[in-house]
């Protein structure tokens, strides 16, 4: 799987991008706690 297609899978399930740093976009889900960070050099 690559990265833009886990990207798609994840907003489609409700995760919004919180914060985009360097390497990593950090996504935050409204209904559950925690958080999903996604390293953004991968395929």
């Amino acid at each position: 799987m690559k990265w833009n297609e886990f990207e798609k899978l994840a907003r489609s399930k409700g995760w919004y991008c919180y914060r985009s740093g360097g390497n990593h976009d950090i996504y935050r889900h409204p209904e559950r706690s925690g958080s999903l960070v996604i390293e953004r050099h991968w395929s």
